[in-house]
């Protein structure tokens, strides 16, 4: 590619997006923290969901400061429904540590922002570019797919060749003189034109630098790699009742689900009964007999890389007395009272079952 070549594709990709970009609210602001917030929600999530989860968090937490000073399960609260909850967690700490050690300010250099929990090469690099004008190039999922199919890049891009030869692609054509519209651009262009399925090639401002347009191979780009079947796991759980209250106990506050909310239970192995499976998980992990009464339903949740059924039992305790192993706190709780707490999305859709089984 010529260097009028790629002046042109700067250009011609440019003004494309000052016309058809989307009015975001993280697009109305220069602020470190704000922008930051927004990439962390993004990410593997969908802008349209993001919207307002993102403008309720800076309603409740405006800055670095209240949000480092908040507790851990009040922002799990404000995040819950968003998934991969690992990042609320990340940003939380992460948030402590720029109050601890940077006084709430963004750090002067991008090698210690991505010493934070959470932060990667794309967060670094999509933050720095809009807040502050640092001339890294952002490449999320959007711009891979654009770039494999204007390349025609024969690698997947889930190897690292395939990760080399998008960033060499992208930083051919790159924007130095300004980055953050850049990327920008580059990532609207994924999410409204070249998208994964039907990409909307006739109304793409780079087609003419397309080698997938020109060669009609848009759907063969980005290659794939061959996906291992999802792994299915079996669980069951015991909602124990007592004086009208039901237990919950809490994940720790690391790992899968850190810090969230939960009834008791766990897998059922493959010589036991569902049934058999929620008494002795629960006694082994909160100490307590319970007398498993009637299954009420099944609750099916997926997520990245693997699903649950989960088998639901109304339970009665025997002893009462918990003694918690893989939990580090317990409540009992009534509908109302639970919806002050940060509960995983499988837990809810145990809660709805539990209100029908009340109406009954």
């Amino acid at each position: 590619m010529t260097n009028q070549q790629r002046a042109q594709f700067r250009r011609r990709l440019l003004q494309w997006y000052k016309k058809n970009r989307r009015l975001l609210p993280w697009r109305k602001t220069s602020d470190f923290y704000s922008i930051w917030v927004s990439e962390v929600m993004l990410q593997q999530t969908q802008v349209v969901k993001v919207i307002d989860y993102y403008q309720r968090f800076l309603e409740q937490f405006p800055n670095v400061k209240t949000l480092a000073e908040a507790e851990l399960e009040k922002t799990l609260r404000l995040w819950q429904g968003l998934g991969y909850y690992a990042r609320a967690r990340n940003l939380h700490r992460a948030a402590q540590i720029l109050l601890d050690e940077y006084d709430g300010r963004a750090p002067n250099s991008v090698s210690d922002f991505k010493k934070l929990p959470g932060v990667g090469e794309y967060i670094a690099a999509a933050v720095y570019s809009l807040a502050k004008g640092t001339p890294l190039p952002a490449i999320d999922g959007n711009v891979k797919r654009v770039f494999a199919r204007i390349f025609e890049i024969a690698e997947p891009m889930t190897n690292s060749a395939g990760e080399r030869a998008v960033n060499q692609a992208v930083r051919l054509v790159f924007d130095d003189r300004c980055p953050g519209e850049f990327n920008q651009a580059m990532i609207e262009l994924g999410a409204l034109i070249c998208k994964p399925r039907n990409p909307r090639c006739d109304d793409c401002p780079l087609s003419p630098f397309c080698a997938s347009f020109a060669n009609s191979t848009q759907q063969d780009f980005p290659r794939k790699k061959n996906k291992n079947p999802i792994p299915e796991r079996r669980l069951a759980v015991g909602v124990i009742l007592n004086e009208g209250k039901f237990l919950l106990v809490r994940r720790n506050p690391f790992g899968l689900l850190g810090g969230f909310w939960e009834f008791p239970g766990g897998k059922i192995e493959a010589a036991e009964t569902a049934a058999d499976a929620c008494a002795r998980q629960i006694q082994a992990k909160c100490g307590i007999a319970v007398t498993v009464g009637e299954n009420i339903g099944v609750v099916k949740h997926s997520y990245s890389h693997f699903k649950i059924v989960v088998q639901i039992f109304l339970c009665q305790p025997v002893v009462a007395k918990l003694v918690l192993r893989d939990h580090d706190d317990f409540v009992w709780v009534n509908f109302v009272e639970s919806r002050e707490l940060p509960i995983h999305g499988a837990h809810l859709k145990i809660i709805e079952i539990l209100k029908k089984e009340e109406l009954k």
